[in-house]
């Protein structure tokens, strides 16, 4: 598949790897997951059912696993810097907006 660029974010699914303006993001294998679908279809809005089906497939979590794996995205994609580029848009789903 190759990488996958969207804004200042670089997804290498192939290597589990994802950067953002360069900087190496420390994601466990499910935060990377959901980051990798969501730089897929950035801009676009990722419902949560979608996240659940694609992440977990037909093993869905509770509710609060999904919650926690977000947070742990956010933590390592937005803390750090200037401008969030993950959105929760509530009762929709999520998306990676560009700084």
């Amino acid at each position: 598949v190759g990488a996958i660029s969207f804004g200042d974010l670089t997804v290498d699914v192939a290597s589990g790897r994802a950067t953002r303006a360069g900087e190496p993001l420390k994601l466990g294998k499910i935060p990377f997951r959901i980051l990798a679908l969501l730089a897929r279809r950035a801009p676009a809005i990722v419902s949560r059912q979608e996240v659940l089906d694609t992440v977990w497939g037909d093993e869905e979590p509770d509710s609060d696993a999904l919650r926690s794996h977000i947070y742990a995205l956010r933590n390592a994609l937005d803390k750090p810097f200037p401008t969030p580029m993950l959105e929760t848009l509530h009762g929709q789903g999520y998306r990676l907006v560009s700084a």
